[in-house]
């Protein structure tokens, strides 16, 4: 047989191309390899892939411990050791170490129920917004405790700042009684209380409102604040008030204090031992506010709601002053509420009247500021007030007032007048004479800090009973 030729049949041509039916063939895809022929032209099996042999199986033998030989021969070699008694001295036993554990594929246990699943009454709906949702709440709860410590952190510094003013007086005036010309003594004092000393809780005040223009005090209110009661009164003393140092009114005892500072005077000075004439003791604690400090810090704490009781119109190019106020309830500011208090003209009960209108003024502020339980702006305020307001009480003692009148009822509060002859005149000149019985007994009752009461051998008093003679009380001789 030719290998190579034209035969038809043949595989090859002549010169080495491929038959007509081979480049067919190779034309089509071929999907399987042609089994391969010997040399004979027979066909040659396929060999097959020799299957693993198992090994033979072998007998059960217990496993052996690679340790347990170590051991006995560490065993054998301590117990020698302990018996000729060297077990102290040896060395800890170096641990021999642990082959690493054979990993194996890890079987996920069986899971169990969520709790969630099963009391969902108890887990509720999470917030839409998933981790995003949660991440928020975290920033917010974050923030919020930041905030809170500072907080707290102010209120502990507040606490330790906002002091009480010191009670230094320590008792009411040592009557020395002696019978002067013109003098009436109190032959029957009352009997001694088995309390003395102090009151607890009990602060005395005396504020002043100066007018700029002519130095003299056209308000002046004492008071005690009872933090023991949780009571505060208040008591205005009217300006034409009569004292006891020539023939002059309590307003102007400020003013010649002032006019005597080169006698080692001051308007305080001898305001505070006028009024210590009138009351048998020192007053804690003073504050003497001008008319621009009240409109200042009026405004700081956003305006005073008021009923104005009639229509106020007044003017005064002498003391720059020109009201112009109508009737009605309104918002004050500073300014218009500073013309509200210095307003006296027209008023039928004359300067009572007016003390009248100054506390319903007083009044409204206080319930404006308790109905708050706040003072709005009050740093403001307070930093006003000393700037401004001639004083003896440091920032945090007044921050303490503050907070000690915050905690009051305004039922609590209680406004009066000094009882007295409004209609009293000497030399055409108006003025007002005490009436001695009804105010030791005011001040006894809302005033007096002290358990021993306040008798006419501790005050100093100049009246009048009838308008035409005036007389002094028995305590004249101790001032």
């Amino acid at each position: 047989m030719k290998l190579f030729g034209n035969s038809k049949n043949g595989k090859h041509t002549a010169d080495g191309g491929h038959s007509r039916r081979e480049r067919e063939y190779e034309e089509e895809p071929l999907y399987e390899v042609p089994p391969q022929s010997d040399a004979a032209g027979e066909p040659v099996p396929m060999e097959e892939e020799p299957h693993p042999v198992e090994p033979p199986a072998r007998l059960w033998q217990a496993p052996v411990n690679p340790k347990s030989k170590q051991e006995q021969e560490d065993g054998l070699f301590n117990s020698i050791v302990e018996a000729v008694g060297m077990m102290d001295q040896l060395p800890e036993p170096e641990q021999p170490e642990q082959p690493a554990p054979k990993r194996t594929e890890r079987v996920e246990p069986p899971k169990r129920p969520e709790i969630r699943d099963q009391f969902p009454e108890d887990f509720p709906e999470e917030p839409s917004g998933g981790r995003k949702g949660k991440k928020a709440i975290i920033i917010v709860g974050s923030v919020l405790g930041v905030l809170l410590l500072i907080v707290v952190a102010a209120l502990l510094v507040v606490h330790f700042w906002v002091t009480a003013p010191d009670d230094e007086v320590q008792g009411l005036v040592t009557p020395v009684p002696t019978h002067n010309q013109g003098t009436v003594v109190d032959d029957n004092p009352p009997s001694q209380d088995p309390k003395s000393g102090r009151k607890d809780g009990s602060f005395t005040f005396a504020i002043v409102g100066a007018d700029v223009a002519s130095g003299n005090t056209d308000v002046i209110l004492v008071g005690k604040l009872d933090t023991v009661e949780g009571t505060l009164n208040v008591c205005s003393i009217p300006r034409d008030t009569l004292i006891n140092y020539g023939i002059n009114r309590i307003n102007s005892a400020y003013a010649i204090g002032e006019n005597n500072k080169s006698k080692g005077n001051s308007g305080v000075d001898n305001l505070k031992k006028e009024l210590k004439k009138l009351m048998g003791f020192e007053i804690d604690n003073y504050a003497v506010v001008d008319t621009k400090a009240v409109a200042e810090i009026i405004d700081a704490i956003g305006g005073v709601y008021f009923d104005v009781p009639q229509d106020m119109v007044y003017n005064d190019p002498f003391q720059d002053l020109n009201i112009n106020i109508k009737k009605g309830y309104q918002l004050l500011s500073g300014e218009d509420a500073v013309k509200v208090l210095r307003f006296r003209h027209n008023y039928a009960g004359g300067d009572i009247q007016r003390i009248g209108v100054q506390q319903d003024f007083f009044k409204a502020i206080a319930k404006q500021l308790l109905d708050l339980k706040n003072i709005p702006n009050m740093t403001a305020a307070i930093e006003i007030y000393n700037k401004r307001v001639e004083t003896d009480l440091k920032p945090e003692n007044v921050a303490w007032y503050l907070t000690q009148f915050l905690n009051l009822d305004f039922n609590n509060i209680n406004f009066m007048t000094l009882p007295g002859n409004t209609n009293g005149s000497i030399n055409g000149a108006s003025y007002v004479f005490i009436h001695v019985d009804e105010w030791l007994e005011m001040v006894n009752t809302y005033l007096n800090p002290f358990y021993e009461q306040v008798t006419e051998n501790h005050v100093s008093i100049k009246t009048s009973s009838d308008g035409s003679s005036l007389w002094t009380t028995a305590g004249a001789a101790n001032y």
